[in-house]
C-alpha cells in the first residue's frame, strides 16, 4: 500500500499522485505514466501558443518598437521560457526564436528604415528640440504641413 491506501502503480495511486503535485493539469487520463509523452505534449502546446505570439507579432511588425519596453522585455522572457520547455523534450522551439528577435528588435523587418536605432533616434530629437530651428520647423509643420514646413524654414 502506498500513501492514500491505494496500491502502489495503480491508476487511483497515479492519480493521486498527480493530482498532489500538480502534474494532473497537464494529462488527460490522471493514470497516466509515460512522462516522455506527456512532456512531449506540454512541448507541443507551447509550440503552438509560440507559433501563435509569432502571428500577432508578424501581423504588427512595423509598430513592435513602440511598444513599452518592459512588455516587449517580459513577452520575450516568455519565449525564452517555452523555448526551454521545447528543449526538454527535444523539440526545436517553433517560432520562439523569431518571437524573441522581434521583441528584442533584432529582426530585420523591426529597424527603422534609416537604420537608426533607438539611441541615435532620441539623440536627434533632442538635439532637434535644442535648436530654434528644430522648434520652427515643428511649428511650420503643424500649420502648413511636412512639405511646406521642410522648404520654408
Amino acid at each position: 500500500m502506498g500513501a492514500d491506501g491505494y496500491a502502489v502503480g495503480s491508476d487511483a495511486y497515479f492519480r493521486r499522485l498527480h493530482e498532489r503535485n500538480g502534474v494532473s493539469e497537464w494529462i488527460a487520463d490522471g493514470a497516466e505514466t509515460d512522462y516522455r509523452k506527456m512532456l512531449r505534449g506540454l512541448a507541443e502546446r507551447a509550440r503552438r501558443a509560440a507559433d501563435e505570439i509569432y502571428e500577432d507579432l508578424r501581423e504588427h511588425i512595423r509598430t513592435v518598437r513602440y511598444f513599452p519596453r518592459e512588455r516587449r522585455e517580459k513577452l520575450a522572457e516568455v519565449m525564452r521560457g517555452l523555448r526551454g520547455l521545447c528543449a526538454l523534450a527535444s523539440d526545436g522551439g517553433g517560432r520562439c526564436g523569431d518571437c524573441e528577435a522581434i521583441l528584442t528588435l533584432s529582426d530585420y523587418d523591426t529597424r527603422t528604415s534609416s537604420g537608426a536605432d533607438d539611441r541615435e533616434i532620441e539623440a536627434a530629437a533632442k538635439l532637434a528640440g535644442e535648436r530654434t530651428y528644430g522648434v520652427e520647423l515643428v511649428r511650420k509643420a503643424g500649420e502648413y504641413g511636412t512639405g511646406g514646413a521642410a522648404g520654408s524654414a
